[in-house]
């Protein structure tokens, strides 16, 4: 009777942990899906503003060539923030990786049998083969998530930043040089 009493009121546990587990599920799930469309929303407004110009010529002054200086080297700026952003993400995805390799070793070293410690227990859900063996299912996606983490930032941040930055960095270079070639014909034909 006492055993049963205890059984059940495990079982009430598990059902109340279970219920509050689920509705923190939820809440998470909502808030996640609150952020998402206050982003999508933004993301809308902006491509419906259209792209800025950063520069607009109205006339020949110093002004004017004192911005494009300026717009240049923000550009400038720009590239070498997100170069410096890619070289600190390809540390992390290196991280990430050996992290990865460590919970790899760690979960196959929790998850050989425990039986030759425990014996006739082993089988128990509460023995330590059992308990390690949920331990290394953790460990192995832990694995999995941090290697899955470092190929995603590396294809989605790091490729896409470089390849932003040196297609921009290049455009800009290129219309500088075309601009301050067309001054200077402007110049010489005054």
């Amino acid at each position: 009777p006492q055993e049963q009493e205890q059984e059940q009121d495990d079982n009430e546990e598990a059902i109340e942990a279970a219920r509050l587990r689920m509705e923190n599920e939820a809440h998470v799930q909502q808030r996640r899906q609150s952020r998402v469309m206050i982003v999508k929303s933004k993301i809308s407004s902006e491509i419906q503003r259209g792209p800025r110009k950063m520069i607009e010529y109205v006339e020949d002054s110093p002004f004017f060539w004192s911005t494009v200086k300026e717009s240049e080297n923000r550009i400038r700026r720009l590239s070498l923030r997100l170069n410096q952003l890619c070289d600190m993400i390809l540390d992390l995805c290196s991280v990430t990786i050996t992290f990865s390799e460590h919970c790899g070793r760690i979960h196959n070293l929790v998850k050989k049998s425990w039986e030759d410690v425990e014996q006739q227990y082993a089988s128990d859900i509460l023995s330590l083969n059992a308990q390690f063996n949920e331990l290394g299912e953790q460990f192995a996606h832990m694995s999995n998530a941090s290697k899955q983490l470092a190929v995603t930032m590396k294809a989605v941040l790091v490729d896409a930043f470089r390849d932003f930055s040196q297609h921009h960095l290049a455009e800009v270079s290129a219309s500088s040089k075309a601009l301050q070639i067309l001054e200077k014909e402007y110049e010489n034909a005054l």
